[in-house]
């Protein structure tokens, strides 16, 4: 009914938009402690790889044009762009740099095309499904302890 995983996204950020188009059906309910743990690596490689720094950018700008309302863009892209700078920060090298203007670049360009997938009212519906950015925050850090957590045994 809501056409599956968005394949443009492929990698980072296609839950958040699976989860908000199936929200449109009913509830989406997240059960924190079913989750996996990758004890050996991922497909992105490092926890920072560039990999996963351009991909987290470019989906979370694709995210930002297919489900938030006109009115919600330009805040949504400032927290973006200020997320991606504590990033810079952390990784203080150019490769870094060099993925996440890449993903930025990318987003940019193919916003209008995700833009193009949802309504209007789909967009307006969202805006009731998303967490503050209060929530949002307690949220990350709540996952990020949980990646933290290491198997027993």
């Amino acid at each position: 009914a809501v056409g599956g995983f968005w394949e443009t996204l492929w990698m980072y950020g296609d839950e958040a938009d699976y989860a908000l188009r199936i929200g449109r059906l009913g509830s989406v309910l997240v059960c924190p402690r079913s989750s996996m743990l990758h004890v050996v690596g991922a497909a992105a490689g490092e926890l920072q790889s560039p990999l996963r720094l351009h991909q987290s950018s470019r989906n979370r700008l694709l995210n930002i044009a297919r489900h938030l309302p006109a009115r919600r863009v330009p805040l949504a892209l400032v927290l973006s762009a200020g997320f991606d700078l504590l990033q810079l920060v952390q990784q203080r090298n150019t490769e870094a740099a060099r993925a996440l203007l890449g993903g930025w670049r990318a987003g940019l360009r193919g916003m209008p095309t995700a833009r193009r997938l949802s309504t209007r009212a789909e967009r307006d519906e969202n805006v009731a499904r998303l967490a503050g950015l209060r929530e949002a925050l307690r949220q990350q850090r709540a996952l990020g302890r949980i990646s933290l957590q290491r198997p027993v045994g």
